[in-house]
Order: structure tokens, then C-alpha cells, then sequence
């Protein structure tokens, strides 16, 4: 059990941390590192709370000695790392999965935030060759794919892009920003039908999601396919009076 000072203990604080005082045990944490800084539990449950508190670059300062007691953690760089990116430091993000993934050649989560860093710089080539490797050793989960399917959609590789988005979109069917993007996809390789019979069937998953509705809508106009149109148009109408316009087909976000 973590000791702090005399009086004050890690468990007789956990009553405090249930009522969200996360005030009150980070100030604790902070009086006994001061007087026991070498300690990383501590350390580690004062990153948390910082977190909670959304202070992220006091997290940042915290995690940042935790590494120093803890060097050779590949499960702490990887946290830094993400700690780095909630603060727009993208190149030090970079160097801390960049040492995870030395400290443990097989520590998944290097691979997948170096890949994650990647994305977000725009460098897509980079986050293609992680994300794939990935998902061919079976760590792929449906944000890695998604995120996949929408670097070769913006290489216009839509057959590649759709297979992606499908396998992502059944580990998570209920994600309309993959189920927008695998329409367009069907689209884009003149699988109108498919798109439009994909969008019925999800219908009821997304219990007639106007935004869904919408993009059918504008399938069965795009195909000419008015009185299905109509009819489908009125019912959101009816559905939904306040709305109005309808959204363009969806676009994908990469």
C-alpha cells in the first residue's frame, strides 16, 4: 500500500477519487513526492489523476520523470508518446514510440501509435506500411482499418479501400463515418446497387438514422430511382419536420 507522509494513504484516499476530488488526492500525491520523488507508483497514479483533471501538460511533466525512473518500460514510452501528441508535440511523440518499440520489438502499441503519429502528420505512406502490418499479423482493430481504407481511398485504390472498410465496418457496424465511407467506395467502383442495398440493410441497425436516410435518398436520385426517392423522402419528412436539405453523398475522410 502506498504510504504518503504519516497520515495519508493511497486507500484511504479512494473515497475522495469515487467523488471526483481528484483535486484533493493529486495535491496529496504531489506533498509526498516532493519528500519521496523516487517513487513510481505514486508517480503513475499522479498521471492518472492528471489526466482525469485534464491537465495535460502537468501529465505531460509527470510522465516524462516516470520514464526516467522507468526507462526500460515500453508500456510508459508508449503513454509519454500519446501524452506528446494530446500536446501537439508529434516529433518527441515520435522518438518515445520510436524507444518502446526498441525496448520490445513486439510491443504492439509502439507499432500502433508510431502509425497513429504518422496519420495525424499527414505522412500516409508511413501509417499504410504500420497499419498494414498490422492487420497481417491480426493486431488490426476497426480504427486501424478504417483508417487504412481511407489512406487508399485517397489514392483512388477503391477496390483495396473497400475491402478495408468492410472488414472494418464489421467489427464495428455501427460506425457511420466507415459505413459513409464503404458506400463511396461502392460508388466510386460502380456498385451503386450494393451501396444502396447496404444502406437498407443498415436501416434498422442504425434505427433509421436521419443522416442515413439521406444518403439513401440521394443514392436513389443519383440512380434515378425517384419513386423510391419520394417515397423514402416523404417518410423523413413526416419523420423528422424540422429538418431540412439534404446532405451530398457522403465523402471520404482520410
Amino acid at each position: 500500500m502506498l504510504r504518503i507522509g504519516r497520515k495519508f494513504s493511497w486507500r484511504s484516499r479512494k473515497p475522495a477519487l469515487c467523488r471526483k476530488k481528484y483535486d484533493s488526492a493529486a495535491n496529496g500525491l504531489e506533498n509526498y513526492l516532493k519528500a519521496k520523488p523516487r517513487d513510481p507508483e505514486a508517480r503513475n497514479v499522479l498521471c492518472n489523476l492528471y489526466l482525469q483533471l485534464e491537465k495535460f501538460d502537468m501529465a505531460e511533466t509527470c510522465m516524462g520523470k516516470a520514464t526516467a525512473l522507468s526507462p526500460n518500460s515500453p508500456e510508459l514510452w508508449a503513454r509519454y508518446g500519446m501524452l506528446l501528441i494530446k500536446n501537439g508535440k508529434n516529433d518527441e511523440a515520435t522518438k518515445a514510440f520510436a524507444r518502446a518499440k526498441k525496448l520490445d520489438p513486439k510491443y504492439r502499441d509502439a507499432d500502433l501509435y508510431i502509425g497513429m503519429t504518422a496519420y495525424q502528420n499527414g505522412d500516409f505512406t508511413t501509417a499504410q506500411v504500420i497499419f498494414e502490418r498490422l492487420y497481417a499479423t491480426g493486431k488490426a482493430d476497426a480504427s486501424i482499418l478504417g483508417a487504412l481504407g481511407g489512406i487508399l481511398a485517397q489514392k483512388k485504390d477503391y477496390k483495396k479501400a473497400e475491402m478495408y472498410f468492410q472488414k472494418a465496418l464489421k467489427l464495428n457496424p455501427k460506425n457511420k463515418t466507415i459505413l459513409n465511407n464503404l458506400v463511396l467506395c461502392k460508388v466510386n467502383l460502380h456498385k451503386s446497387d450494393e451501396a444502396i442495398q447496404l444502406l437498407k440493410d443498415a436501416r434498422k441497425r442504425f434505427k433509421d438514422d436521419p443522416e442515413v436516410l439521406t444518403t439513401l435518398v440521394s443514392l436513389y436520385v443519383q440512380e434515378e430511382k425517384y419513386g423510391e426517392a419520394t417515397t423514402l423522402l416523404e417518410g423523413l419528412v413526416k419523420k423528422y419536420p424540422k429538418k431540412r436539405g439534404l446532405p451530398s453523398t457522403p465523402r471520404v475522410s482520410a
